[in-house]
């Protein structure tokens, strides 16, 4: 409000936090009844006390809080802020105040009348109407129970911030004055204008109809035609850069992506098998070099070890026909000798009777023959 003052803070501050407490409940009870009866039509509400008690009793005390009825917060709340007015001498903010208040009150009592009390709307009875379960519930009876007693706070609060005022009992009175005038002022004319004489409003609006002023507030000031223009152009402009988005560039970008990784691959492709090809050709052709270098070399080793296998085996048989032949000669001329000792000897024991020259020409017969079964051996 912009009084400047430390109870004008402190008010403020209170009040929030009244507030916070009070108005949630409240949202959070006119979301309970859209979502319980599908409409957002006061008209087509009513008579919801008694299918919805826990809802009822919730909604009451938050509107009633809202109104500035005892000892709800907002009663409190409302009461520190006149207070806080009337210390710093505010007239016309007080006056203000005063009127937003009473329109307030009028509002909240006669939202819980056209919402939970009269007749219920025939729209309503083809709706199964009850209380939302706990999980949705019991929030509401915890800020609706917080809502009952956090003007108790008060005291404790101002001990906490450290709030220093002169507090004067005639202003205190005053506040408290002003809280029960509200009250006096909003139940009786919501009970003359809604509930006593329902068709008071309309009457009055009918006579209403051709002021200027009317037509202006009926309009909701042209904000929702004003509105809905500026809206419609940036929802038309919107509609035309979302298709030219769309077709120019959304519609097209997958065939340009699947056309250019159509066209890499298939180029990869191409290089990897040209490199593949190449490839191949150059490792069969290092295979060949290799092979037939492979083969010159093993064909020369080969025939080296074949020339050295066969000038060994020749030599090795030639010495073992030398050493055999040489045996051999050793042997014949070894029989020879023996033979011709063996005649000398004979020679010499010859008695000159027939049967040992038969033995002795055998015998020499005999030796001649294996001397010449070796010599052919040779």
């Amino acid at each position: 409000l912009g009084i400047g003052t430390e109870l004008g803070w402190f008010a403020s501050q209170f009040h929030v936090i009244s507030h916070a407490l009070f108005k949630s409940l409240l949202f959070l009870c006119a979301g309970v009844v859209m979502h319980v009866t599908h409409t957002l039509d006061l008209k087509q509400l009513g008579g919801l006390r008694k299918d919805m008690p826990i809802t009822f009793i919730v909604s009451v005390i938050g509107a009633f809080s809202l109104a500035g009825i005892p000892p709800f917060s907002g009663f409190w709340s409302k009461d520190t802020i006149f207070e806080a007015i009337i210390s710093a001498n505010n007239i016309p903010l007080f006056i203000l105040i005063f009127g937003t208040s009473v329109l307030t009150a009028i509002y909240s009592i006669r939202w819980i009348y056209r919402v939970f009390l009269g007749t219920k709307s025939e729209f309503l009875e083809h709706h199964n109407i009850e209380d939302p379960k706990p999980t949705i519930t019991v929030p509401l009876i915890m800020l609706a129970g917080a809502s009952c007693v956090a003007g108790f706070f008060k005291s404790p609060l101002e001990h906490y911030l450290e709030i220093h005022f002169e507090a004067s009992l005639s202003g205190v009175l005053f506040a408290s004055l002003t809280s029960a005038v509200i009250l006096g002022i909003a139940i009786p004319t919501t009970y003359f204008m809604y509930f006593k004489k329902k068709n008071l409003v309309s009457k009055s609006a009918r006579s209403f109809l051709n002021n200027p002023l009317h037509v202006l507030i009926s309009n909701g000031y042209y904000f929702d035609a004003v509105y809905n223009k500026i809206l419609s152009g940036v929802m038309g402009l919107s509609q035309f850069t979302c298709q030219v988005i769309e077709t120019s560039i959304l519609q097209r970008f997958p065939y340009v992506v699947a056309t250019g990784a159509s066209r890499l691959a298939s180029a990869t492709h191409n290089y990897i098998e040209t490199f593949l090809d190449r490839f191949v050709i150059i490792t069969a052709g290092g295979a060949v070099v290799v092979a037939h270098q492979t083969h010159v070399h093993l064909d020369s080793f080969l025939d080296r070890l074949c020339y050295i296998l066969a000038g060994g085996t020749v030599e090795t048989a030639r010495v073992t026909h030398e050493y055999i032949d040489t045996f051999l000669d050793k042997l014949v001329y070894l029989f020879a000798g023996k033979t011709v000792e063996s005649g000398q000897k004979i020679k010499q024991v010859h008695r000159g009777h027939l049967p040992d020259f038969v033995l002795a020409a055998a015998l020499g017969f005999f030796i001649i023959l294996i001397l010449l079964v070796l010599t052919a051996l040779r």
